[in-house]
């Protein structure tokens, strides 16, 4: 992916990368905060090797608006991978990876879709990935 240009949030550890790729699959489809506890999810990530990892999780606790806590194997280079969930059966963005846990005990932090569409909400892309947030 070519990165044109990138914006950092202020306070989180997230940012807007710009690229022209309109196919990467982290492109498609809509930001959705819709999740509950006992949902599978898909996560997105490229670990040490620089390749693209498919992983599958489970959401297992929920921290508000803020985030949720996945099973899965989570590794270094993971984070800020997309976090994946289907919502009638269309893949939607329900959020980012940020950490694992530090006793390696197959739990990683992801932020919710609306704290990205918080993010979005002084671009343009907000109306395209966000219509439902207004």
């Amino acid at each position: 992916v070519n990165i044109e240009s990138y914006q950092r949030h202020q306070t989180d550890d997230i940012a807007l990368l710009e690229t022209s790729d309109s196919k990467h699959p982290c492109f498609q489809g809509k930001i959705s905060s819709d999740n509950h506890i006992g949902d599978f999810v898909f996560i997105i990530g490229y670990n040490d090797d620089n390749n693209q990892h498919y992983r599958e999780g489970k959401i297992t606790r929920k921290l508000g608006n803020l985030g949720f806590i996945i099973t899965s194997d989570i590794f270094p280079g993971d984070s800020g991978g997309a976090v994946i969930a289907l919502e009638f059966g269309q893949p939607v963005l329900t959020g980012m990876l940020l950490a694992t846990d530090r006793d390696k005990t197959r739990y990683a932090y992801a932020i919710t879709g609306s704290r990205i569409c918080d993010f979005l909400k002084e671009t343009p892309l907000f109306n395209d990935y966000c219509e439902d947030k207004k």
